[in-house]
């Protein structure tokens, strides 16, 4: 730049960075450049898709990022650039899962699937796919997601990219686990790790698969590994402290061991500091508002419940599952609970149960029945008792034919209880 080399300057602001959440201290470096190109040229462009893309990864401003998009999209346009606008969607629809717009983001996925497909450029297909999978599946639609992550594993195979494979089978192994269906969630967790064995969020969901079938020795193994990656990585908002913060609590919902409690608020504490904590890193609130529920706190379940309503006003029922931890009505309904707030607690296990079933979350829909039974038991209104033993019937059938026996078990002691 100094030197004057204003092409090798732009080059290096081009420079295919790995945009990751918690991504720092990169904005500066190539925010200037757009002002060594004119400013409506195609250098431009593709330069502001690039900072907006950066500016919501760094500092989680939305709003800014959408400035950069807007501008890239309105010279993309004018000069009929199906490859700019292609790049620049697909910048926006990272952008906006990071803030929890997941209408948005499939919207555009979907744009960008089919300018990628007329381009007959794979890689530029894959991670749209990945956006559009998770997108689909926290709002229910389970069979939509599964057609994308099949795809994008299509893609990755074809051109044997180990960090698109590895992020393909995440993809899969999400929905796998919130079918029920724990051997393919153990294979495509398997497949993931062998092409990248320190990607947490496939450890995390592994922990989650082995602690739902009760298998404590495997659960171990793999929570070990995930806090390995944890303490061998820098702190900040990124993946290897956010998935700790999610997984550490939800696995203590399920067994009870609070041992590593502290670790993941340590954990949450890097996050949800860091300038770079979007929106869909800020949901571990919902994982961490589980340590209120299992300590019996009210007074912290009561703040936890404050803030997570209203976050839950703006973000899908789904989201949480893909972060192993319960969705968001049950969330609200156990830390309803907690409050001693009966009433309120039926309401969100109501809408808990309007979500996983139709959806077919059958290992969401089994906890929830065992958790809105406990409320219905404790509440004992007039066919509380009644509609209690349905639940947990219903429980027990989902809970054994999925070889649950963690929940199994606590269906049992509880039935014979009422």
């Amino acid at each position: 730049e100094d030197a004057g080399d204003v092409a090798m300057a732009v080059a290096v602001a081009e420079y295919p960075l790995l945009f990751v959440a918690g991504l720092e201290r990169t904005t500066g470096m190539v925010e200037r450049a757009p002002m060594l190109v004119e400013p409506d040229s195609h250098e431009a462009g593709r330069l502001l898709s690039g900072n907006g893309l950066l500016v919501n990864l760094e500092t989680g401003d939305h709003d800014r990022a959408k400035e950069f998009f807007d501008r890239a999209l309105v010279i993309a346009e004018r000069e009929n650039d199906r490859v700019l606008e292609m790049r620049t969607l697909s910048a926006s629809a990272d952008a906006d899962w990071y803030q929890l717009r997941e209408k948005d983001t499939l919207a555009k996925c979907l744009r960008v699937i089919e300018l990628a497909r007329l381009a007959n450029d794979s890689h530029a297909e894959a991670w749209p796919h990945f956006l559009a999978a998770f997108a689909l599946l926290v709002t229910g639609d389970p069979s939509g997601a599964m057609s994308h992550a099949d795809e994008m594993l299509r893609l990755a195979e074809r051109l044997r990219d180990q960090g698109l494979l590895a992020l393909a089978c995440c993809a899969n192994v999400a929905i796998s686990l919130q079918k029920g269906d724990w051997i393919a969630a153990r294979d495509f967790a398997d497949r993931g790790l062998s092409a990248d064995p320190r990607f947490s969020w496939i450890l995390g969901m592994r922990v989650a698969v082995e602690t739902q079938v009760g298998d404590a020795a495997q659960a171990e193994v793999y929570m070990e590994r995930l806090i390995d990656v944890m303490k061998t990585t820098a702190p900040g908002a990124i993946v290897e402290y956010h998935s700790p913060a999610w997984v550490i609590p939800a696995t203590t919902l399920v067994t009870g061991d609070d041992s590593r409690l502290e670790l993941a608020e340590e954990a949450a504490q890097a996050v949800l500091s860091s300038p770079s904590c979007t929106p869909r890193l800020a949901l571990l609130r919902f994982g961490q508002a589980l340590i209120s529920v299992h300590r019996n706190d009210a007074k912290s379940a009561e703040r936890d419940y404050s803030y997570l309503l209203a976050f839950s006003e703006v973000m899908p029922e789904g989201e949480p599952l893909c972060q192993v931890g319960p969705c968001v009505s049950r969330t609200l309904g156990l830390l309803s609970h907690t409050m001693g707030d009966l009433d309120q607690a039926v309401e969100h296990f109501e809408d808990s149960l309007a979500l996983c079933r139709p959806a077919g979350f059958r290992p969401e829909s089994a906890w929830t029945c065992s958790d809105y039974a406990e409320t219905l038991s404790k509440r004992d209104d007039e066919g509380d008792r009644a509609k209690a033993m349905s639940l947990l019937d219903e429980s027990l059938t989902i809970s054994t034919e999925l070889s649950m026996r963690p929940l199994m078990e606590r269906v049992l002691d509880r039935q014979e209880i009422l």
